[in-house]
């Protein structure tokens, strides 16, 4: 016997429909079609109430369902369906547990630390395997360039402490002076020796030092400082690219004078990234791009080293014991490591196979010695940093730490992805070192810097400092003098400050004026003019004022009818003023004086001195006189 084919618990539970009692089709395994199945042993035999029940054959389809049962199976079905089981439980509460920690006011600045300290010991550590042999040939120990390297990490722990401290208002103050010097030193830069095929070093006693490294770091800090200034008008072609994109281009000529292409490359991802975060349009940062990496193209094709490195990418089995050596030693070193590596140091390539192994081509002791496994670490490193650079430019406030977090952030990772994408032949050979990774004091100093501005600007999230200001530094923070950030305290010393200033200005501009305007009043007072007030100005009154009485220097003694004084008030009898009411008429008449009564009095006043009554015009003039007489006092 079949169901109605097309019923809602076959649409609604993948159930299709009986074709017949003879073994057709019998439809599709699902939890309605199990439902019925296990109905089929319970199926009872003809009775007197139900004469043509019969029981289903041995394999054949089931019993009919009520309406009411096929309810109940649908609606076990979905609780079925719904239940979680234990890893799906499992994975939810990590999920969980995840999300909360992410939310965290310090999660930023651990997750910095974390990422930053990873990569000193992951760098310092593939510094000793890769220049082990190359040290012991040169220096006769295997520790000669990890020591120099150890020292450098020293010195960049400093640097990382100190720009962790650092005030924003200081480091804004100094970023155009950076800016010279580091100028500056690409000049002085071009006078030295060739290292290398490239003048880039300057040596500073047992010490070399690149000034490239510094000038990134000082158009970043210095970019975002100017940027950041003119945020409101950054709409304009002018205001955004003027004097960064002038400079910026001045910087890399300098740096393409060395030569060092690589530099090049890390110093327009920096300018880009400022013109990016700054909110430049698409099509002028497209614009921007094109022309760009236009000029590289163009560099490359008219430059010999660089026109032999862009034909060894193409194909470098063509000179495999010449410019393609370095980028196929490098590829065949990865493949040896295979998925786990040949173990730390027991890599093949770096036994002067492969030229610049501790620098340029680290990364490929890495994947030959750790495998697939540990070179993803790496680039897992990498992504974190990217994430969290992020995070920490989208959570604070201020357009300066989000510039230069957001642009260093791209700075690293950019110089990463070039570094790793020329070692497995993605890109052509440009000579950039790997953050953190690679042998180089300068660059590992600078990049320690960067680290320490950002973890800087963790601690400077609005959250974060909420936080530290209520519970404080940890003992850890304590233990190193970290204490909390004083965005909030010094920024809100220097608005009062500047507060101060800008009130004391605008008292001294104000008293300034005052003086002059006295000045100038008793200089037209000893002239017999008279200066008509701010009040009565406004209000349009060009009405000629006559000159005070001059036999009296300036005084009027109105006296009443009954030979009272005028209302000078306390016996007195007389009423300075240098402006009289009224004009004094020419007519040879005696000039109508105003009782000596009280400004309510006067103005309410019902009738005249000669008891006419007084008009509501005659009122209201008088008031506006009494109003005037009241300004110029």
């Amino acid at each position: 016997m079949r169901h109605a084919p097309g019923c809602p618990a076959d649409h609604l539970l993948g159930q299709a429909p009986w074709t017949n009692d003879d073994g057709g089709a019998r439809g599709t395994d699902g939890p309605y079609a199990r439902e019925l199945w296990a109905r089929q042993r319970t199926v009872s035999a003809p009775t007197k109430n139900n004469p043509t029940a019969k029981t289903p054959k041995p394999g054949g389809p089931p019993a009919p369902m009520t309406g009411a049962e096929r309810a109940r199976a649908a609606v076990a079905a979905r609780q079925r369906a719904r239940t979680p089981t234990a890893a799906r439980r499992y994975a939810g509460a990590v999920k969980a547990r995840f999300s909360d920690w992410l939310d965290r006011p310090m999660t930023s600045l651990h997750l910095l630390l974390a990422v930053f300290f990873l990569l000193l010991a992951y760098g310092l550590l593939m510094v000793l395997s890769s220049s082990s042999i190359k040290s012991f040939k040169t220096e006769g120990s295997s520790f000669g360039v990890f020591k120099s390297q150890l020292l450098f990490a020293g010195l960049g722990l400093v640097g990382f402490y100190a720009c962790m401290r650092i005030k924003l208002s200081w480091l804004r103050g100094v970023s155009t002076t950076g800016m010279i010097i580091a100028l500056g030193l690409l000049v002085v830069v071009l006078g030295a020796p060739r290292v290398n095929g490239a003048r880039s070093w300057i040596n500073v006693g047992a010490f070399t030092v690149q000034p490239s490294e510094i000038a990134k770091f000082a158009m970043v800090i210095w970019g975002a400082h100017v940027l950041a200034a003119r945020r409101s008008n950054l709409g304009s072609w002018r205001e955004l690219l003027i004097p960064v994109l002038p400079i910026a281009l001045l910087m890399g000529g300098l740096i393409m004078l060395e030569p060092d292409m690589g530099t090049t490359a890390a110093l327009m991802i920096i300018v880009f990234g400022l013109f990016f975060f700054a909110g430049a349009s698409w099509w002028l940062f497209s614009i921007l791009a094109s022309c760009g990496i236009g000029a590289l193209v163009l560099y490359a094709f008219t430059t010999p080293y660089a026109l032999k490195r862009l034909v060894s990418f193409a194909n470098p089995e063509a000179n495999a014991q010449g410019s393609g050596m370095q980028l196929l030693q490098g590829l065949y070193g990865m493949a040896d490591g295979g998925l786990f590596g040949v173990g730390l140091g027991h890599s093949s390539a770096k036994w002067q196979y492969l030229p610049h192994a501790e620098s340029d081509f680290i990364f490929a002791i890495v994947g030959e010695e750790l495998g697939l496994i540990g070179a993803g670490l790496l680039v897992a490193l990498y992504v974190t940093l990217a994430l969290v650079g992020l995070r920490i430019a989208r959570r604070n406030m201020d357009p300066f730490v989000k510039l230069v977090a957001a642009t260093s952030t791209a700075w690293l990772v950019g110089q990463a992805a070039i570094n790793i994408f020329y070692v497995i032949g993605l890109l052509p050979v440009t000579g950039i070192p790997l953050p953190m990774i690679s042998a180089g004091g300068t660059s590992l100093i600078v990049t320690m810097a960067i680290f320490g501005l950002l973890a800087n600007f963790a601690r400077r999230e609005p959250k974060a400092m909420a936080l530290l200001q209520e519970k404080g530094p940890g003992r850890l923070s304590r233990f190193f003098g970290i204490g909390i950030p004083g965005t909030a305290i010094e920024e809100a010393k220097a608005l009062a400050g500047k507060a101060a200033k800008q009130q004391n200005r605008e008292w001294a501009r104000t008293s300034a004026r005052k003086a002059a305007q006295e000045k100038k009043e008793k200089k037209a007072a000893a002239r017999g003019q008279v200066i008509a007030s701010t009040r009565r100005e406004q209000r349009g009154d060009r009405r000629p004022v006559p000159p005070p009485r001059s036999r009296f220097g300036g005084l009027d003694f109105d006296q009443d009818n009954r030979g009272a004084p005028a209302g000078g008030g306390r016996g007195s009898g007389i009423r300075a003023r240098s402006t009289p009411i009224r004009s004094t008429p020419t007519r040879s008449t005696p000039t109508r004086t105003r009782p000596a009564t009280s400004a309510r009095s006067r103005d309410e006043s019902p009738r005249n001195r000669d008891g006419s009554p007084r008009t509501r015009g005659q009122r209201q003039e008088t008031r506006r006189q009494f109003r005037d007489d009241q300004d110029y006092r």
